[in-house]
């Protein structure tokens, strides 16, 4: 299964008064409001739900920053990270064993 996601950068928006930390990204509305698309993430404490929000938000730049440097790792003594880089961006793209 191969899936798409939304374009960063995503935010983190502040609690919902229920214990969730509310996520929100790109692309906003045409007046730039709100945007178009908010997810919720949940922990059993604030510092959980928080670092689960933060991870969320840094997804994006991440899977950008492994797909420049899966390129550069080039040679054998290179290949285990290649390897992992690898199966790390196809698992962030939706491709699954």
């Amino acid at each position: 299964m191969k899936t798409k996601h939304t374009s960063g950068p995503w935010f983190i928006m502040g609690g919902d008064g229920f214990g969730n930390i509310q996520i929100s990204g790109a692309p906003f509305d045409s007046e730039h409001n709100d945007p178009l698309w908010h997810a919720v993430t949940t922990g059993p404490t604030d510092e959980e739900r928080n670092a689960n929000a933060a991870l969320i938000c840094a997804a994006p730049e991440l899977l950008a920053a492994l797909e420049e440097l899966l390129p550069l790792l080039t040679g054998t003594r290179f290949d285990g990270y290649r390897q992992n880089v690898s199966c790390i961006i196809k698992k962030a793209k939706g491709y699954y064993a």
